[in-house]
């Protein structure tokens, strides 16, 4: 089996090196962009709760519900950061030139498919400090991780490693569980055996995009399929590569595009949060109260028209007497 990878230092491809040459990989260099680099942002038509296209009218009576149950005499002191939050939110979206700037600024921010990226491996980190930990000195910054697109589920590694390696359920193959839960003569033992190279050591800064992109980028199919000859394999770290460059060009855009300072955009942040948590507990309110007096106002409504009802038995077409004659009395 031969194929090729990208070298750390060089962009050309070369071929893999014999099973018996070669040395598990730990040359990739991905480098990773923290979260806390990407400043927060916060969206004004959700914090008024309206929409882009709604009117003038519909802004103005949104605002000032939300102006009522934010006002500093209700809230306390908080109120007076959620306050300038509104303030800035409604004068924005109710100026045309500032509305337009702002929805350039906006579309980057939601412009974004990979919101679901938190920077943090998804295998479970075991390091020192932690009571199931077997890392040894000088191992703090080095991960192990599985390439699934090459993986065959023999399960070699889960019998050799079993605290660390598991397969995983929907393709069959092989992934790494927990960090360090195993020795690291255990986990370079199966390493070693693994027919296919498919386990590698890699820098722990690298291993969050790494099993992000192996997750969500990479196409898999079912073993058995992959056996048959059926599917195709991605490189994995070169998809990585261009995952986290792309990431931190938008991250560049962003700050560039930044009015704030990070603290201002944290405190911005808290406040607008604080809004939606005291607009939600109002609404819950909101909601109790209408269907407690909505209840009360039919249970009413029963008790007033239940004796009129049973005021009399007499039938209908008994009780009716036509004047001149005496038909409704003759039966």
């Amino acid at each position: 089996m031969r194929g090729v990878h990208r070298s750390s230092g060089s962009k050309t491809l070369r071929p893999w090196k014999a099973k018996s040459d070669r040395k598990p990989r730990t040359d990739y260099r991905v480098r990773t962009t923290s979260v806390d680099a990407i400043p927060s942002f916060v969206d004004f038509y959700e914090l008024l709760g309206v929409e882009e296209g709604d009117s003038l009218e519909e802004i103005k009576a949104s605002y000032r519900r939300l102006a009522k149950c934010c006002h500093p005499d209700i809230a306390g002191e908080d109120g007076h950061n959620m306050c300038v939050m509104l303030n800035e939110a409604y004068e924005t979206l109710m100026d045309p030139l500032r509305k337009s700037d702002y929805d350039e600024r906006r579309a980057l921010y939601i412009h974004d498919e990979d919101a679901g990226y938190t920077g943090e491996p998804l295998s479970k980190w075991c390091g020192p400090g932690h009571a199931m930990s077997k890392c040894g000195v000088g191992n703090e910054e080095k991960a192990v991780f599985v390439d699934e697109g090459t993986c065959i589920g023999c399960t070699n590694c889960v019998h050799t490693a079993s605290a660390t390696f598991r397969l995983e359920k929907d393709h069959g193959r092989a992934r790494v569980f927990a960090q360090w839960v195993n020795t690291e003569d255990k986990i370079q033992e199966a390493i070693d055996t693994c027919p296919v190279n498919c386990i590698h050591w890699v820098d722990k800064d690298q291993l969050p995009a790494l099993e992000y992109c192996m997750q969500n980028k990479v196409s898999r199919v079912n073993v058995g399929v992959m056996m048959a000859g059926q599917g195709s394999t991605e490189d994995v770290f070169g998809i990585a590569e261009t995952f986290v460059r792309k990431r931190a060009e938008l991250t560049k855009e962003r700050k560039k595009a930044q009015y704030y300072s990070k603290a201002q955009e944290r405190a911005r942040a808290e406040a607008a949060e604080e809004i939606r948590k005291r607009m939600s507990r109002f609404q819950k309110a909101s909601d109790w109260f209408d269907g407690l007096f909505g209840t009360m106002r039919t249970s009413f409504k029963d008790r007033v028209r239940w004796p009129a009802r049973e005021r009399s038995s007499v039938p209908v077409h008994r009780a009716i007497v036509v004047h001149g004659t005496d038909e409704g009395a003759s039966d």
